[in-house]
C-alpha cells in the first residue's frame, strides 16, 4: 500500500529506512499478537471473531479509521493503550523523517510484540 501510494499519490517519504524500520517492527509485533491470540483460544471461530473485533478496535482507538482530534477526550486518554496508536505515531514520523519522534514510538510497539511472543511460546510450548 506505501508503495501504492509513493508512486501514484506522490507520498513524501521522509526515511526510506524509517520507514522500512517502521513497517518491520509492526508486521512482526502483528505476527506476534495473532501468535499469542492463537496460542490463548481454543477454536478458530473464536479466533476469527477476537481478531475482527480486536483489529477494528485498535484501530479505530489509534485513530486510524477517524483523527484522534475528532474523538471524546476520553477516548482521545486511552488511545495510547492500542499498540496501533504508537505503530501509526512511528508510520507519521518516519514519513516526515523524524527519527527521534520514530524510536520512542516504535520501542513501545516492540515492547508490544515481545510480550505477545513471550505469550504465545509460553502457551506453545
Amino acid at each position: 500500500m506505501l508503495v501504492f501510494a509513493v508512486s501514484v499519490y506522490d507520498l513524501p517519504v521522509g526515511s526510506a529506512f524509517l520507514l522500512g524500520a517502521v513497517v518491520l517492527v509492526w508486521g512482526c509485533t502483528v505476527l506476534s499478537l495473532g501468535f499469542a491470540v492463537g496460542a490463548v483460544v481454543r477454536t478458530p471461530s473464536a479466533l476469527s471473531a477476537i481478531q475482527d473485533i480486536g483489529s477494528f478496535l485498535m484501530s479505530g482507538l489509534a485513530g486510524g479509521l477517524i483523527p484522534l482530534t475528532t474523538m471524546p477526550t476520553w477516548l482521545q486518554a486511552i488511545a495510547p493503550v492500542s499498540p496501533a496508536y504508537w505503530a501509526i505515531s512511528a508510520l507519521r514520523a518516519a514519513l516526515a523523517g523524524n527519527a527521534p519522534a520514530v524510536w520512542p514510538s516504535l520501542a513501545v510497539v516492540t515492547l508490544c510484540g515481545s510480550a505477545a511472543a513471550v505469550i504465545a511460546y509460553r502457551r506453545l510450548r
